[in-house]
């Protein structure tokens, strides 16, 4: 059987790492706003370097919903085993009705789940991220 406080306490730190990652891609964007700003691009690189402080709107994003995520799942982690799964579904209804969706248009997910999405959320930034370092270096060098 699975320890889901464990689970969920686990996947809260995993967002908060993922958070971090989120940090780096902040800093590659404000450095290329920089660039743009107050550099000497042009040309090629200076779509470059918009591309890059672009893909950093993608990563802020993903930096809230992982940021948010972790304090979900310190929630959940400090929930008695046997409330979890009543708590899990208050909490779906709770955000369906804030997004402005009927309360019955999806169903509760598990927590496995959601973890699967956090490890989809903290790839996704990561890959925003390495995407955004990579340009960046290719910007540096472009005339």
């Amino acid at each position: 059987m699975i320890d889901e406080r464990m689970m969920a306490s686990t996947a809260g730190r995993f967002c908060a790492a993922g958070a971090t990652i989120a940090n780096v891609s902040l800093g590659l964007s404000v450095l290329a706003l920089a660039v743009l700003l107050f550099g000497n691009a042009r040309g090629f690189g200076a779509w470059l370097w918009g591309l890059v402080a672009a893909l950093g709107g993608a990563g802020a994003w993903y930096r809230f919903r992982l940021v948010f995520d972790a304090g979900v799942f310190a929630d959940i982690a400090s929930i008695d085993d046997r409330a979890i799964v009543a708590r899990l579904a208050a909490f779906d209804s709770t955000l369906q009705v804030l997004a402005g969706r009927p309360r019955e248009a999806s169903a509760t997910r598990t927590l496995p789940d959601r973890v699967r999405g956090a490890r989809r959320l903290v790839a996704r930034v990561a890959s925003i991220t390495v995407a955004q370092a990579s340009i960046a270096l290719l910007a540096a060098f472009a005339r």
